[in-house]
C-alpha cells in the first residue's frame, strides 16, 4: 500500500483503478509488498483491489493468466401509493394481523435520504433511521471499512434537536431518488396523509459514492449529467447492511433500485458472489427493480440459421452523441467475429484468433475512435463477450455485422447502455423489447419487480421485460409504479414513476411478510427464495393472460391474497 496516502484517499483517488479479483495467497502477498497495490478483502473468494494506474498494465501482464479478475460493472438509477390495490393497506389494520413491519429492517442502497423529512421522523421527534453510511463524506467509516462516514440513530436524534442539524449530520440526498424509495417502502407521515408499505419498519441507508472518472472512461460513459455508480461500492454496501442486520439480530429487506445493461444479463458475475454466503440466509431478502428499458430500443436479439451464419444490426447514432460501449454476449461454445461499418463506409473488424482481444483504431476520414474488446471465454460464465466502444461516433447509421465461426447455439444478444447514459436519438433500428431487463434484476438472487399503472391496470410502458439471458422468467411480478406520491427533498412530496418505485413497494411488502414469519415466529426460515414463492403464489392474475410470462411475471402484487392463499 502507498504509505503516503490514506486508505480512504486511495479508494477515492482517480489515480487508482478498481478491480474485483480472486483472493489468493499470491494476491495477498503482492498487496503487502507493493506500495501501489491495495487489497480490501470483502467477501468469500474475492476481494476489491485498488491499483495505481502506473502499475496497472504490469499487474495485468503479471497476473492475468493466474487469477480470475473483472472490471466492476457500472450501475445507474432506474427512476397516493397504491396500497389498497396491492392488498397492503388491509393488512395494516386487519384486527388479527396488523402487519406494519415492526421489528424488520429495510435497507435502501441508493442516493441517500433526506433524514429531516417528516416521513422519517416519529411523532416524538426521533428518527426511524438506525444507520446512515454516507460513502461520500470524509469522516469516521463503519468498523472494518475505510471510506465515508457512519451516522447512528443517536447522531441523527441529536441533529433533530439542533437548530442547525447539518452541523451534526452532514448528510443529504441531492437527487431525491433514495428519499422516495425509502418513503414508499417505510415512510410514515400522518400529518401529510402519507404512509409507506411498512411504516413501522426501521431503515438502514447507504449513500453510494459517484463513480470515478477513470471508471466512467473505461465504460465510455460520456454523458456529463449521467449518474453512475461502481459495482464495487454496492458490494461494500451490501456487506455493510448484512453486518448491521446480524449485529442487531433482525431480519432485513435489501432494496436495490440501480441497474445496468453492461452485464451478462444472467445469473453470473463476480458481483453475484457477494450474495453467496448471505443471499439465501434466513432473514435476508433481496429486491431489485427490473429497469425501465422496455421500449428504449436498446436491445437486439438474433438467432442465426444453420445455413446463414451472418447477421447485421443497424444502429442509429445521434447528432450529439459523444460515445458509448455496446455489449454483445454469445452463448458458448459459439464464437463470433465482428465487423463495424461507419456511416461513411469505413470499417473495423475483429476475428477472435486469441482468447483475449483488445484493439483500438481511429478511422481515417472520421474522428471516431473504435475499440473492440473480446473475451472468447469470459472469466465468469465461459461465454464470449464482445464490447465495442465508440468515441466521438459519426452521426448516422452504423452497421454491426456478426459472423459465426462456431455456430451451434446460434444465438446472440446485443445491448446499448441504459437510456440515461446516452442520447435519446441513439438506438437500434430493429430492436426487441424482450431481454430488456437490467441487472441485477435478471438474477435469481433477487426478487425482481416490474411496474404497472394501478389506476387502469395497464403495464408501465417503460417496464423492462424478460427473460434473462439464461431464459429465466423475469420480472417475478409487477407492482404499482406510475404517478406514485412519494417523499421528496425539502420536506415536499412528488409524483414519480418507474420500476424503482415498484421495487420499493415490493420491499415494503416483503418486510410485512418477514414480520409475520420471523418476528412473530410463523415461518422462522424465511429467506429470499421463500419470500419470492409467497409473493408469486399470491400474485393476482388475469384470466385472459397466460402466466408466468416475461412482461407481467407471475402477476400483480397482492399481499392480502398471499395470506388468503397460504395462511387463512
Amino acid at each position: 500500500m502507498n504509505i503516503s496516502m490514506t486508505t480512504n484517499e486511495i479508494i477515492n483517488s482517480d489515480d487508482y483503478i478498481d478491480l474485483v479479483v480472486e483472493n489468493t495467497k499470491e494476491i495477498e502477498k503482492l498487496a503487502e509488498e507493493d506500495d501501489y497495490i491495495y487489497s480490501f478483502h470483502v467477501f468469500g473468494e474475492y476481494c476489491i483491489m485498488h491499483i495505481h494506474k502506473d502499475r496497472f498494465e504490469s499487474f495485468l501482464n503479471q497476473m492475468s493468466d493466474r487469477i480470475i479478475y473483472n472490471f466492476p460493472i457500472p450501475l445507474g438509477i432506474l427512476d397516493e401509493i397504491g396500497l389498497t390495490e396491492s392488498g397492503i393497506e388491509y393488512l395494516h389494520s386487519q384486527p388479527y394481523m396488523q402487519l406494519r413491519g415492526a421489528g424488520v429492517l429495510i435497507a435502501v442502497i441508493d442516493t441517500g435520504i433526506d433524514y429531516l423529512h417528516p416521513a422519517f421522523i416519529h411523532p416524538n421527534n426521533t428518527t426511524k433511521i438506525l444507520r446512515i453510511w454516507d460513502q461520500t463524506v470524509i469522516g469516521k467509516p463503519p468498523e472494518g471499512y475505510y471510506l465515508g462516514h457512519e451516522y447512528t440513530s443517536e447522531d441523527i436524534n441529536v441533529a433533530l434537536q439542533n437548530e442547525n442539524p447539518n452541523d451534526i449530520v452532514e448528510h443529504s440526498d441531492t437527487i431525491g431518488h433514495g428519499t422516495a424509495i425509502a418513503g414508499i417502502a417505510a415512510g410514515n407521515d400522518e400529518a401529510n396523509n402519507f404512509i409507506g408499505a411498512a411504516p413501522d419498519a426501521d431503515l438502514i441507508v447507504v449513500k453510494i459514492k459517484p463513480a470515478k472518472q477513470n471508471f466512467k472512461d473505461h465504460w465510455m460513459i460520456m454523458k456529463e449529467e449521467a449518474t453512475v455508480f461502481q459495482e464495487t461500492d454496492i458490494i461494500l454496501a451490501i456487506r455493510y447492511v448484512a453486518k448491521v442486520a446480524i449485529e442487531l439480530n433482525r431480519p432485513v429487506v435489501i432494496n436495490l433500485s440501480f441497474g445496468t445493461s453492461n452485464s451478462a444479463h444472467d445469473n453470473t458475475g463476480i458481483g453475484a458472489a457477494t450474495l453467496v454466503d448471505i443471499g439465501y440466509r434466513r432473514g435476508f431478502c433481496f429486491i431489485s427493480a427490473i429497469g425501465n428499458e422496455g421500449i428504449s430500443s436498446h436491445h437486439v436479439g438474433r438467432v442465426l440459421s444453420e445455413d446463414n451464419t451472418k447477421t447485421d444490426i443497424e444502429l442509429k447514432v445521434g447528432e450529439k452523441e459523444k460515445g458509448f460501449c455496446l455489449e454483445t454476449w454469445v452463448d458458448a461454445p459459439d464464437i463470433m467475429s465482428v465487423f463495424v461499418t461507419s456511416p461513411m463506409n469505413e470499417f473495423v473488424s475483429m476475428i477472435p484468433k486469441k482468447t483475449i482481444v483488445n484493439e483500438t483504431n481511429t478511422l481515417l476520414m472520421e474522428r471516431t475512435e473504435i475499440t473492440i474488446e473480446s473475451q472468447l471465454s469470459n472469466f465468469i460464465n465461459g461465454d464470449q463477450v464482445i464490447r465495442i466502444k465508440l468515441k466521438n461516433p459519426t452521426p448516422g447509421i452504423w452497421t454491426i455485422s456478426f459472423n459465426g465461426q462456431v455456430n451451434l447455439n446460434r444465438k446472440i444478444n446485443t445491448w446499448l447502455p441504459i437510456k440515461s447514459w446516452i442520447e435519446d436519438d441513439t438506438f437500434f433500428l430493429d430492436p426487441s423489447p424482450y431481454y430488456s431487463g437490467t441487472s441485477p434484476g435478471t438474477s435469481t438472487s433477487f426478487i425482481s419487480a416490474g411496474a404497472y399503472n394501478h389506476r387502469d391496470g395497464s403495464l408501465y410502458i417503460h417496464s423492462g421485460r424478460g427473460p434473462s439471458r439464461s431464459d429465466n422468467i423475469c420480472p417475478d411480478l409487477v407492482a404499482p409504479g406510475v404517478n406514485i406520491r412519494a417523499p421528496w427533498l425539502n420536506n415536499e412530496y412528488n409524483y414519480i414513476s418507474g420500476t424503482s418505485i415498484a421495487s420499493a413497494m415490493v420491499a415494503g411488502s416483503a418486510a410485512l411478510l418477514l414480520e409475520w414469519g420471523i418476528v412473530r415466529g410463523n415461518d422462522p426460515s424465511m429467506n429470499t427464495i421463500k419470500l419470492r414463492n409467497y409473493l408469486i403464489r399470491g400474485a393476482r392474475r388475469e384470466e385472459t393472460i397466460s402466466y408466468p410470462n416475461n412482461i407481467w411475471g407471475y402477476g400483480k402484487l397482492d399481499l392480502f391474497s398471499v395470506f388468503s392463499v397460504m395462511i387463512f
